[in-house]
């Protein structure tokens, strides 16, 4: 519903769950209690649910959202690459975990209004000079809720060369 009342820079964005209770607790035990194994399973899920999808978009790469320096040393890792990583592996897809950097810091958008989001996001990407051996570039992430990271990232990719990004996520929440 966002992707219809909201215009994005994206092209696309897929998830194959609603952000229920069980859901949210999965996700949350899969980011802050070290159940890295979860990863493997959302990843399978989304192959199996979105492969027809993916494939007819095409993608040259799959790429996770990067997290900051300070929150990978405080998780120990990145639940985003770990789905990336997995469904790049599961569909013979190539894997760019060097593509995007978070160069910025930003606060935990769970409570901020889509306004907020924007904002906080702001210069908290960069991009490296491989974007131009892209065309078709598959975003993943865990949480979908106002599309504010996929723009985010989108722009400073396509600040470098015109391309295509779909973004695909464990599952949406409801947008502002």
């Amino acid at each position: 519903m966002d992707c219809l009342e909201n215009p994005h820079v994206f092209k696309k964005s897929m998830a194959v769950f609603e952000y229920t209770d069980s859901i949210s607790k999965s996700i949350y035990e899969f980011k802050y209690y070290n159940k890295r194994e979860f990863g493997k399973v959302f990843a399978s899920e989304l192959v199996l649910r979105l492969e027809d999808e993916i494939r007819k978009f095409d993608p040259d790469v799959i790429v996770p959202v990067p997290i900051s320096n300070e929150r990978r040393k405080f998780r120990g890792f990145n639940q985003a690459e770990i789905l990336a990583k997995n469904m790049a592996k599961d569909l013979n897809i190539p894997y760019d975990e060097n593509l995007i950097y978070r160069v910025k810091n930003t606060i935990p958008m769970k409570k901020l209004s889509n306004t907020n989001r924007i904002k906080n996001l702001e210069n908290a990407f960069q991009v490296s000079r491989n974007v131009v051996r892209y065309n078709k570039v598959i975003v993943v992430d865990d949480i979908y809720t106002t599309g504010a990271t996929l723009d985010a990232i989108t722009k400073e990719l396509k600040r470098f060369k015109d391309l295509e990004v779909v973004g695909i996520v464990i599952c949406v929440g409801q947008g502002f």
